[in-house]
């Protein structure tokens, strides 16, 4: 299973992540590729979905995207090929990519909040330092969102599945246990998109 995630759009901000040009979207429907849009609070982007490994859709996303971009594959299978590709944040490293986003912001922010003038090189820096912050911020929104959607899949299938008297308990708690990921998956998603509603805030305000 191949799966990349496009995040295009920040809401409220001039800057944009991505721009998906008409002749990305014209080789995508020529080649029967399945794609579905995503939307957060605060992050749009399309999200790409095969059953294999291909090649030109990699060289396609880098050609169009260079690094901007995620890409989800079980790497354990061989591929004989030399290409470039970021893969979507792991699991279990996922609070160790916030905790350096947040690092990021609050250079960010102090740097706009001083009274120092800002020369065209800084800015520059700056603009690259937010892009690539919000970049992070997309993939991680998105793990999160899609981890929430597995969840709430996995609990619905429990609810409808007619389980064996000898079975139940079990099934209780493994009810249990889903409902106990999803409402710390929504806590967790409420409380980085504080942060990032804080952020636009502060961007908006200073840049």
């Amino acid at each position: 299973m191949l799966e990349i995630f496009i995040p295009t759009l920040i809401k409220n901000q001039k800057i944009s992540i991505n721009t998906i040009s008409n002749n990305f979207l014209n080789a995508i429907k020529i080649l029967n590729w399945k794609i579905t849009n995503f939307q957060s609070t605060f992050f749009s982007g399309i999200k790409i979905n095969l059953d294999n490994f291909d090649e030109d859709l990699i060289l396609l996303c880098n050609w169009e995207f260079w690094e901007h971009y995620f890409i989800d594959f079980d790497f354990t299978k061989k591929i004989n090929t030399d290409i470039f590709w970021i893969k979507i944040v792991w699991k279990n490293k996922i609070w160790e990519n916030i905790q350096e986003i947040m690092l990021n912001i609050a250079e960010i922010t102090w740097i706009l909040s001083s009274d120092k003038l800002l020369t065209n090189s800084k800015k520059e820096y700056i603009l690259l330092k937010i892009k690539n912050s919000f970049f992070s911020l997309s993939g991680v929104i998105f793990l999160l969102y899609s981890l929430k959607k597995k969840t709430e899949k996995n609990l619905e299938e429990l609810n409808n599945y007619s389980w064996k008297i000898e079975y139940e308990a079990q099934a209780r708690l493994l009810k249990e246990n889903s409902l106990t990921k999803n409402i710390e998956l929504k806590a967790n998603i409420d409380k980085l998109e504080g942060k990032i509603e804080m952020f636009i805030s502060v961007i908006n305000k200073l840049i």
